[in-house]
């Protein structure tokens, strides 16, 4: 006698997966790691020797203000990526998000170590500024990581929102933050523009991406 025995779809394998819950021991482990590794490039890049190439400024960053107490959006940026954490709750989703913004880091990082960037200077001084000149310098300017993982992050955060009014404020958050080096002067257009697109590209590439991910990297 034949017996025909059956076996699980892709999308049954994916459905069980997305009902499987990630401790949140993983997923702290994980920012934390990547945390690490960006940070450490992005100093290693930020004191580089290397010759930079300057960033141009164009006709709408003359037109746009110094706006200082805009330093604060640009500080609450390292509350808002880890927040996302907190709206992933499953693996499906986790690791082709946590894939995307591993991709983000590092090749940003990798493109300030290879080809240098900095923000033309003589730009405004301000005392609520001093923190930030103290830790950061005019340089890994293009693309920018405030806006491509901002943007990268209210992406994955609206998915999961439970209410349009909670998606909203994380937009209106994102936006602030986007919008914070310009207003500050410590990126120019160009710099925003490039990390936004660079963050679309990567998160419209996830679905195609999610299967292997998941069978590979899922512990």
């Amino acid at each position: 006698m034949l017996i025909c025995q059956s076996v699980p779809s892709v999308n049954q394998t994916e459905t069980h997966i997305a009902a499987d819950p990630i401790p949140t021991f993983q997923k702290t482990k994980f920012f934390a790691i990547i945390s690490i590794l960006g940070t450490v490039l992005y100093f290693a890049a930020l004191h580089s020797t290397r010759s930079a190439s300057m960033i141009p400024a164009t006709a709408l960053d003359n037109l746009i203000p110094f706006e200082p107490w805009f330093v604060a959006a640009y500080f609450s940026f390292f509350v808002f990526m880890p927040l996302t954490l907190v709206f992933i709750r499953d693996y499906q989703e986790f690791i082709p998000a946590a894939f995307g913004f591993f991709l983000l880091v590092v090749v940003s990082n990798t493109i300030f170590l290879l080809w240098p960037t900095v923000i033309p200077p003589g730009g405004p001084y301000h005392p609520l500024l001093h923190g930030l000149f103290v830790l950061d310098r005019d340089r890994n300017a293009c693309p920018s990581l405030h806006a491509s993982l901002a943007l990268y992050c209210a992406l994955i955060m609206q998915r999961h929102a439970s209410r349009k009014l909670i998606a909203a404020a994380l937009w209106i958050w994102a936006m602030l933050i986007i919008a914070s080096p310009l207003l500050i002067k410590r990126h120019m257009v160009i710099d925003i523009v490039c990390g936004l697109l660079f963050a679309t590209i990567v998160y419209l590439s996830l679905p195609s991406l999610r299967a292997g991910l998941i069978q590979r990297l899922r512990p």
